[in-house]
């Protein structure tokens, strides 16, 4: 059954420190969350620790914003200890892949020593997802013997599209700190960015440009700049005023 949560503004606190699968949810499967800002919190859990979800399994996430420290505790789990900005553990069923569409992570995330992978946004990708005009800002640190540390995702062996072409070169960043040659680490890039112009310019799969601008028209209320994300909420806001508002809306 497919589920839809929308939210607002959540200050989210969770600390178990002793109990796997932590976040706004242990476990999601089949499910939209949407529109929703976590600020001012802390989720500190075993292993498996996200803002959204400790697990999630096909999960469409749009316009999520998190500043949250969070944090796993511990890999008694070897194979679980995963931790992520948004979620700890991806995984996809046969309902649909999961999707990340305007998800910013600007918070704090630390592994556990010996854990198995940390992640700006997924600790760990088993499978299918997407990942659009989506970004982290914030730190994520591995504990002693942390076997994969990323800017975006720790680690994936699904199939995993990232459709926004800055978000390898963020990605860079974390490579070359974690000691990979930067010979290799460029050729990722420059892999990436291939990857993004064949799939948004070449296959059309994406109707986006390569920095995530939709290529069909578009507008937004007050007509405010477009750069490489959309605009905040506070750009476009306005107040009705009245049972009458002309507003010209210039599609772009």
């Amino acid at each position: 059954e497919f589920r839809r949560v929308l939210f607002r503004s959540i200050d989210l606190f969770i600390d178990r420190p002793s109990t796997n699968s932590i976040g706004l949810f242990g476990y999601v499967q089949n499910a939209s969350v949407q529109n929703v800002t976590f600020q001012g919190a802390s989720i500190i859990g075993q292993y498996r620790v996200g803002t959204v979800a400790g697990v999630a399994e096909s999960i469409n996430l749009q316009n999520i914003s998190s500043n949250v420290y969070v944090t796993s505790t511990d890999n008694t789990d070897f194979n679980g200890a995963y931790v992520g900005g948004i979620l700890g553990y991806n995984n996809t069923n046969d309902s649909f892949a999961t999707t990340l569409t305007n998800v910013h992570f600007t918070g704090i995330v630390v592994a556990a020593d010996d854990s198995w992978s940390a992640g700006g946004l997924i600790g760990e990708n088993g499978g299918n997802a997407t990942i659009t005009n989506s970004s982290n800002t914030g730190s994520v640190s591995g504990g002693d013997s942390t076997d994969y540390v990323g800017g975006l995702v720790g680690e994936t062996w699904g199939a995993l599209n990232m459709v926004l072409a800055w978000t390898l070169v963020h990605q860079l960043g974390y490579w070359y700190r974690r000691g990979v040659p930067r010979a290799s680490a460029w050729a990722c890039v420059v892999g990436g960015l291939a990857t993004n112009v064949v799939l948004t310019q070449v296959l059309h799969w994406y109707p986006t440009s390569l920095v995530g601008i939709p290529t069909e028209p578009f507008g937004i209320s007050n007509n405010p700049t477009i750069a490489l994300s959309a605009p905040p909420l506070e750009a476009a806001a306005f107040e009705v005023k009245g049972p009458l508002m002309p507003m010209t809306i210039r599609l772009r």
